[in-house]
């Protein structure tokens, strides 16, 4: 059954338009999902979601019962992660012959790099609260690919009300019908709107043209593109929890490119929030409890960048004919941990303070993305100079030149 799903590649654009229209001589069409991607993402998730709760027994019956102990740390770092890291994706991948990158990228970023993080934070006891009051809960927790919310008196999943259910659709059309209209707007000149001679995927660091506002505004289009590919698919995984299995999630992006007031503010209260809440217990707060702040700072912006690198590695393997330069996105995370790690140091003094105050916000949330648009190519190149952002046009309603 798998094999005839995953028979069609995905790695060609084949739909025919539903819409044709003619503009200043030109031909354009209107195309509509192609809904074989969301099947095979929908057998992806099933598949990540089975593993992800072996996993989890694996880590309840076996870690935390003997945290502490060498036999933990033994079936955490010699067991589980290993398997959730280095085969179970790649034997997916491999076994379904997975070609369209996207794809490749939400079935290696997702589930194995929650399943690692989450069974570190098992074998350090940094679990959230209530999860491991049951087995029931723990298997929640992780087969869900989302974080649902617990109630902390009953210690069950919250149920998801009617209005939580609707808006989850609702915010999941919104997230869809946007990104289709944005790539259809800037996926022709490949997120790059402006001519630049920077390339992230390129060996070595240029810094020649960092503050080329060209290369800043390419930047800000790419981290954009970035947010609303992150925003709806998390929006599809709070979809399948709140109105399949009816229980309440977090949300994970709260418009950090809009709302941001600091570097820390960005990263640790609204970009990515189900990666923050891993990273932070599954490395922060263990690094924290035998070292320094500023180590767990770094130490964890480090497995930031690292688990990205594995991520493009994942996504693009030989035979796809794109080889991304590797070293540039843990580059990136270490820097934006130094900017946490100087706005912990000089943040609070005076000026910054009357900064805050005086300022209006949008200003606010430029200052916060200048001190990462610079060198944000570094980390969004080695996908947008890949086809990864284009293999995702097909599953996007999308306005597209017919030639």
């Amino acid at each position: 059954m798998e094999y005839n799903i995953f028979s069609d590649k995905l790695d060609v654009d084949d739909r025919a338009p539903i819409y044709t229209i003619g503009f200043h001589e030109q031909l354009y069409g209107l195309f509509a999902p192609k809904i074989m991607f969301w099947v095979q993402l929908k057998v992806g998730i099933l598949l990540c979601s089975i593993f992800s709760m072996a996993m989890a027994t694996i880590v309840f019956k076996g870690i935390i019962p003997r945290r502490g102990t060498t036999t933990s740390y033994l079936i955490g770092f010699g067991v589980v992660i290993p398997l959730a890291i280095l085969w179970f994706p790649f034997w997916v991948l491999n076994l379904m012959e997975v070609r369209n990158k996207l794809l490749r990228f939400c079935i290696s970023a997702i589930y194995p790099v929650l399943i690692m993080f989450r069974t570190s934070e098992a074998m350090y006891g940094f679990s959230p609260h209530s999860v491991e009051h049951s087995y029931v809960n723990y298997i929640l927790y992780y087969a869900t690919g989302i974080e649902i919310q617990f109630d902390k008196i009953t210690k069950k999943a919250m149920k998801a009300s009617l209005k939580d259910k609707v808006s989850s659709i609702e915010a999941f059309i919104f997230s869809i019908l946007f990104l289709g209209l944005y790539q259809s707007i800037f996926g022709p000149c490949n997120f790059e709107p402006f001519l630049t001679n920077a390339n992230g995927n390129n060996p070595g660091y240029d810094f020649k043209d960092l503050l080329d506002w060209r290369l800043l505004c390419n930047n800000f289009v790419g981290v954009i593109l970035l947010q609303l590919y992150l925003s709806t698919f998390s929006s599809a995984l709070n979809l399948l929890a709140n109105v399949l299995l009816g229980f309440k999630v977090k949300i994970s992006m709260k418009n950090p490119l809009m709302k941001a007031t600091s570097p820390s503010d960005f990263w640790t209260g609204r970009w990515n929030l189900l990666i923050h809440g891993a990273l932070k217990r599954g490395v922060f707060k263990p690094v924290y409890s035998m070292s320094s702040k500023g180590v767990a700072v770094l130490a964890t912006f480090l497995a930031s960048g690292l688990f990205h690198e594995y991520i493009l590695v994942a996504c693009h393997p030989e035979h796809l004919n794109f080889k991304p330069e590797l070293g540039k996105n843990t580059a990136f995370m270490m820097w934006n941990g130094g900017v946490i790690m100087l706005e912990a140091l000089v943040g609070h003094a005076h000026i910054f303070a009357w900064l805050r105050n005086s300022i209006p916000s949008p200003i606010t949330t430029l200052l916060v993305l200048a001190t990462a648009m610079p060198i944000g190519h570094w980390f969004l190149h080695p996908y947008t100079k890949s086809t990864l952002f284009h293999d995702g046009d097909i599953c996007l309603f999308m306005v597209k030149v017919i030639e």
